[in-house]
């Protein structure tokens, strides 16, 4: 890439259009447009940090209780059932043979 001392015709074409004295209808119909959809973008960003650390909990919650084991014992209402009877039976068993 060669650098030159003088402006390029491209750059003093781009100079003459943006220093023109009376601004382009088109240009700031666009200009109020970007504006626009900047202040709607900032204002979603803004409900989105407000809320967005809420959901986050409420959904790691959501996946850790649902990959927690249940494990026997641990429900109060629970009725521990004859296959714990047994399990007990048969680990008493064990100990008395040996």
């Amino acid at each position: 890439m060669a650098l030159s001392n003088g402006p390029s015709t491209r750059d003093a074409h781009v100079d003459i259009r943006i220093s023109g004295s009376e601004p382009q209808p088109e240009l700031e119909d666009d200009l109020e447009k970007l504006e626009s959809d900047l202040h709607k973008m900032a204002q979603k960003i803004l409900e989105y940090r407000t809320t967005l650390p809420d959901q986050l909990k409420a959904t790691l919650v959501t996946v850790l209780s649902s990959q927690r084991p249940i494990l026997p014992g641990t429900e109060l209402d629970s009725d521990p059932g004859p296959s714990d009877e047994r399990c007990n039976s048969e680990f008493d068993a064990s100990i008395n043979h040996n």
